[in-house]
């Protein structure tokens, strides 16, 4: 077992495709679980589509151990794809964005999801899939860090 992976999910294979959940920390790409608050890091899936489905959308969502879900996003939010794929077709998909939770552990899941006839079609999920660490030498109260910068000073 890879730290962090959850073990149900590794090499997972069905109708939706195939996932390969990566989290990738840092500019020199170090596969972790692990992130410093504050820092960059990008999320990658690879999906492999069997059959085909009409307007695809990738996404992500972070939930607390508690089951909170905290954040998220996909595709579709981002405008970048809601496209048709067709069988056979490998997609590969990056989420890049700035560690803002506060230091704790969180829950990462993956999805795949699209309209089919106009009607919300989920083609595959893969719930809690990594377990991701914030580290952080600075918190604040809640979830997310707005990343204040406080300043004091004497009054006349």
């Amino acid at each position: 077992m890879k730290a962090g992976i959850n073990p149900d999910f590794a090499g997972i294979w069905n109708e939706g495709g195939l996932y390969n959940g990566v989290l990738y920390y840092g500019q020199r790409r170090i596969k972790t679980t692990a992130v410093i608050k504050g820092h960059e890091f990008t999320i990658h899936m690879k999906v492999e589509f069997s059959p085909g489905c009409s307007g695809t959308h990738f996404a992500f969502t972070v939930k607390n151990i508690r089951g909170t879900e905290i954040t998220g996003t996909n595709t579709m939010f981002e405008k970048t794809f809601l496209k048709p794929v067709s069988a056979g077709s490998v997609k590969a998909v990056t989420f890049r964005q700035k560690m803002s939770l506060q230091g704790g552990e969180y829950l990462l899941s993956l999805g795949v999801t699209g309209y089919e006839n106009n009607d919300f079609a989920v083609y595959h999920r893969l719930y809690d899939v990594i377990n991701v660490t914030v580290i952080s030498d600075k918190d604040t109260v809640g979830y997310y860090d707005m990343d204040t910068e406080a300043v004091v000073r004497d009054c006349i």
